[in-house]
């Protein structure tokens, strides 16, 4: 058998080409790879989020003093008292018994002249806290004096001999306070009643306004009927509650979702397969939330975290 030929070696020139054209290949598939990843990453979803339907309601605390109609009833003469509720408040029926005298050997029941709440105790203000004193001005609201409770099966105080007082009812206490002006207050105090509510979030209570005055377009002192009267407020001439300042319906997203940008904020809602900024008005509310009121329609989803975002395309799947 013939012997097999040598092949004949490839000259340098050619083997450094093709190790040049291999490298070349290379790097050029890799050179596409990395431009695929990155318009890759460049129009992939990002996290996103769906608006929800809210209804805002900002609540303004305020402070104010009460009126009421009330009698201090008081014993002939002095004496030991016996008080029928043991030296607390109760609801008492018309000529009821709230306290028995005993003086010189003889007892003198002490009778209710109306159905009421009576507090066996005074505060010294009952004859002169009245309207005219606490209307009139523009300064700051005078403090309440402290309630001075009668104690039971002791003596009487000597100088008034009072038992404590007769709250009447049914009645409904004028409150007297300062109150910061929103568009929907003007409308409220323009209109005659505004909502209060005794505590955040709790039943809604319409007041009547008695009369009001404004201090230049931010301020109101204000003077209405309360809608409610129970016993505890009763132990004191001040009294705390919500007024109902604004409302209004929109949606809301996390905070991350909103941005400012030239001024204004905004969002980016994903239409279509499109990144758009769209300008919002609204206001940051509790537990990391915004509320948006105007700028944005129910439907569509917005990014998740805006502060770096831009508008553009991205890939739906």
């Amino acid at each position: 058998m013939p012997e097999d030929q040598p092949h004949a070696k490839e000259p340098w020139p050619v083997r450094f080409l093709r190790v040049v054209l291999a490298t070349g290949i290379c790097a050029l598939a890799a050179g596409f790879y990395f431009l695929w990843a990155r318009q890759s990453a460049e129009e992939a979803m990002p996290p996103l989020f769906t608006p929800q339907p809210y209804f805002y309601e900002e609540e303004q605390p305020v402070h104010a003093l009460l009126l009421w109609h009330e009698k201090v009833l008081t014993a002939p003469s002095g004496g030991t008292v016996q008080l029928a509720y043991g030296g607390k408040a109760a609801a008492v029926a018309d000529d009821e018994v709230v306290a028995t005298v005993l003086t010189r050997g003889r007892t003198i029941a002490i009778r209710t002249p109306a159905r009421g709440y009576f507090l066996p105790a005074i505060d010294g203000a009952e004859d002169h806290w009245d309207y005219p004193t606490l209307w009139l001005g523009s300064g700051l609201l005078p403090k309440a004096p402290e309630l001075r409770w009668v104690e039971d099966l002791k003596p009487l105080d000597t100088a008034v001999r009072a038992v404590g007082k007769l709250i009447y009812l049914p009645q409904e206490p004028r409150a007297i306070f300062y109150l910061d002006l929103t568009d929907r207050l003007r409308a409220g105090l323009e209109r005659g009643s505004i909502s209060i509510r005794r505590e955040s979030k709790g039943p809604k209570w319409t007041a009547r306004v008695r009369v009001y005055v404004k201090y230049g377009d931010e301020r109101a002192k204000v003077a209405l009927d309360m809608p409610y009267f129970p016993m505890d407020m009763a132990l004191s001439r001040e009294v705390d509650f919500l007024v109902c300042s604004d409302e209004d319906a929109g949606l809301v997203v996390p905070d991350s979702a909103v941005t400012i940008r030239h001024g204004t904020y905004g969002v980016f809602e994903l239409v279509g397969d499109r990144l758009v900024f769209r300008s919002v008005t609204g206001k940051p509310i509790e537990d990391g939330r915004f509320f948006i009121a105007s700028g944005l329609s129910a439907g569509n989803p917005v990014i998740l975290e805006a502060a770096n975002a831009e508008e553009k395309r991205v890939r739906l799947w």
